[in-house]
């Protein structure tokens, strides 16, 4: 087995290509190690990400590397600091599409899995539904989103600041890396993108106005995400959630990411498991 990325000090606080870093190993997989951060568990959108840079590396220059869309399902939480490794299985490889299969396993344990569609540059007229420009806070004001080690890159303004013990109103927010990336990878901005469409999901799937405690009793079952378009990680981008149905246990919440201009980027919609305060699974 090759030996995995190491974990220090200094990739606590580093870039995309840092925190989204893959090494080969046998088999044609790839392996990665979180570091000891983030509660002991891996956050969901990193392991999105690190899914991501590694199937796109599988694709031909057919496609594009930075897919249109991706499906993961989450099957355990796993552990910070120990090596994970990601098994790529090449689906379909045609002259418009490529979907690759993933599975992210910690030991014995499969984390996630998830499939990912890749498509060749088109040239269609672009349309998306009537929108209006977005206004960026003007300064930083007190979120719970702080503390996500992924997160570490991004300068973050919420849009309602945090009343300490109140039910959080967590979206929407607006994300930037606050330095420019020195060579710019495009399948980077997409992976940092899952990270962003993964903060606060769970919360924000709650019926609006649920306790705080109520708030954070649930994990994270599928998550889809479409994107739609170019961008770039380091420009300001708005993350809005809105919660649709809770019912079964289970919430449904809607997302999308849009410029400054009113450009929708991305679109993603997020199931997860409701867990009263105490409840077992």
């Amino acid at each position: 087995m090759t030996e995995a990325p190491s974990v220090t000090e200094a990739s606590l606080a580093a870039g995309l290509d840092d925190i989204f870093t893959i090494k080969p190993a046998d088999g044609g997989a790839f392996d990665a190690v979180i570091p000891d951060a983030d509660a002991g568990r891996p956050f969901g959108g990193h392991l999105i990400g690190l899914a991501i840079r590694a199937a796109a590396s599988t694709v031909g220059a057919a496609v594009s590397p930075v897919p249109h869309a991706v499906h993961a399902r989450f099957l355990r939480a796993g552990r910070t600091g120990e090596p994970v490794r990601l098994t790529v299985a090449s689906v379909h490889d045609g002259r418009t599409i490529a979907v690759r299969q993933l599975t992210a396993v910690q030991g014995t344990r499969a984390l996630l899995t998830a499939e990912l569609s890749f498509q060749a540059a088109a040239d269609e007229e672009r349309w998306q539904a009537p929108s209006h420009p977005l206004r960026v806070p003007d300064r930083a004001v007190f979120s719970p989103l702080a503390g996500i080690w992924p997160l570490e890159p991004f300068e973050i303004r919420a849009e309602h600041e945090h009343v300490r013990g109140s039910a959080a109103r967590l979206h929407p927010f607006w994300a930037r890396l606050r330095e420019p990336e020195p060579d710019r990878d495009p399948v980077l901005d997409a992976c940092a993108l899952a990270v962003l469409t993964d903060v606060g999901v769970t919360a924000s799937a709650r019926r609006p106005g649920s306790p705080l405690r109520v708030q954070r009793a649930a994990v994270t079952l599928d998550h889809a995400l479409w994107l739609h378009g170019t961008f770039s990680a380091e420009e300001w981008l708005q993350v809005a959630v809105t919660p649709l149905v809770n019912s079964g246990g289970r919430g449904v919440a809607r997302g999308e990411v849009s410029r400054a201009d009113g450009t929708l980027v991305a679109s993603f919609v997020q199931e997860v498991l409701l867990r009263l305060p105490g409840a077992t699974s």
